[in-house]
């Protein structure tokens, strides 16, 4: 590929997101512990998994103290175990476990509000909005293997997929990013979403004023569909 910038090495975790998301109380009370979160960290860097020894042999933790702190982060919904066949030598009965990040930048729904959604408006999703973002991922991915900037963060195909969803976590991570940067653009950016909103009386008028009065060159994309005079 012609002025092709490919990264020579697949960064070991993807940055699109700081940190998983933190939903209820107890996850704050779990992560509040440095060395629970350098393990979290630390999974979601090994996307083939670990198991509670090497866990135990990074942290100068006991078997059993590594296990049971992979055990809370698995029962808060943060790793997946997975139950393998041991080593060859070993009894075909014996298992080991190993442990897999699940991926960073989910957000869990109120269930009636989900459903309602997926009964109502899934239909119109899938027919109108699922294009748009489809082709955003494609473009931006093709793009990424060619520009140097964004290069580190292309996620490589056909490595370190999964081995319980079979999906590579990175990419899925990057869709995500994705959709999230589109609705940052939106919402900071464009006079019809004020307008909607002052409209809808989610706005007051006086900050519908100080925004589309504020340059654009200021503020990025700001207000970048204003109808022209």
């Amino acid at each position: 590929m012609k002025n092709c910038v490919m990264p020579t090495k697949e960064k070991s975790r993807s940055d699109y997101f700081m940190s998983p998301s933190v939903e209820a109380l107890s996850d704050v009370q779990l992560l509040s512990s440095e060395k629970v979160w350098d393990i979290l960290d630390y999974v979601h860097e090994s996307p083939k998994g670990v198991r509670p020894k090497e866990i135990a042999d990074e942290f100068d933790l006991s078997v059993n103290q590594a296990y049971d702190k992979l055990k809370k982060l698995e029962r808060q919904d943060y790793l997946v175990r997975k139950k393998e066949r041991g080593k060859r030598g070993h009894s075909p009965e014996r298992k080991t476990l190993l442990y897999l990040s699940k991926p960073w930048g989910g957000s869990d729904l109120d269930g009636d509000f989900e459903d309602h959604l997926a009964k109502k408006y899934g239909a119109f999703v899938m027919e109108r909005i699922r294009p748009i973002f489809l082709e955003l991922f494609k473009t931006i991915l093709d793009e990424m293997s060619k520009d140097s900037d964004l290069a580190p963060w292309f996620p490589t195909s056909h490595e370190n997929l999964c081995p319980d969803c079979g999906m590579k976590h990175q990419a899925l991570e990057l869709f995500r990013a994705l959709t999230s940067f589109s609705a940052d653009v939106m919402e900071s950016s464009s006079y019809e979403w004020y307008r909607m909103m002052l409209e809808k009386g989610y706005l007051s008028k006086k900050e519908f004023d100080e925004c589309v009065q504020q340059s654009p060159d200021d503020l990025k994309w700001r207000l970048s569909d204003k109808p022209a005079g």
